[in-house]
């Protein structure tokens, strides 16, 4: 975990609103209390961090969705009308005016849902109207069918294949990641850019 002591960015940790969510900023002591139960969830620990078990602590604090306020931001997916937090989705930049972004659902009744589409859409206008992004990118092992189907859906680029980049934790067969981009032009003329973007 990695804290900053530069005063965050308050444009881009701001409330926002979508047809059935609120995404709400967390802070780093939300997240260290393991909200949903990350360490212990299959699907998040599986599917977004690629492990065999359950992560220990130290692991958490060094991988988990810690955010910064500066380069790296984590929102709390509420549904409206509750209080009960169902995932959270992080957006980090990395290089030269790029972010990536990185979304876990630990309430399986929102499983299969478009949580993940409606959230990610919505912070990808946010910022892209608010910050330099200008390219999103994202690297997904190639046998998270439910992850590939959500950045094509949002009309994501494929830019490359990492073959055998990895080994399964749980098998030790090769694992392949997709490579997915979009650049903030083609967003703007895409169907999911908010109007005055």
């Amino acid at each position: 975990m990695k804290l900053s002591l530069k005063p965050p960015n308050r444009t881009l940790m701001t409330e926002l609103e979508t047809e059935r969510f609120i995404l709400r900023p967390a802070g780093v002591l939300e997240i260290l209390r393991d909200p949903g139960g990350w360490r212990t969830n299959r699907n998040i620990y599986r599917n977004i961090y690629l492990l065999k078990g359950p992560m220990s602590l130290a692991a958490w604090l060094k991988r988990g969705p810690f955010p910064d306020g500066q380069t790296r931001f984590t929102f709390a997916i509420v549904p409206k009308g509750t209080s009960t937090v169902i995932g959270y989705h992080s957006v980090r930049q990395a290089g030269w005016k790029t972010a990536g972004n990185a979304v876990g659902i630990h309430d399986s009744a929102w499983l299969g849902k478009d949580a993940a589409f409606e959230v990610r859409k919505k912070l990808m206008n946010h910022f892209f109207r608010h910050d330099d992004v200008q390219r999103f990118t994202s690297r997904i092992e190639s046998t998270n069918h439910p992850s590939i189907f959500v950045y094509r859906k949002l009309g994501f680029r494929h830019s490359g294949t990492l073959h055998r980049e990895r080994a399964d934790p749980e098998t030790g067969k090769p694992i392949d990641y997709l490579l997915f981009e979009m650049l903030k032009e083609d967003w703007m003329c895409g169907p999911h850019a908010e109007p005055g973007l």
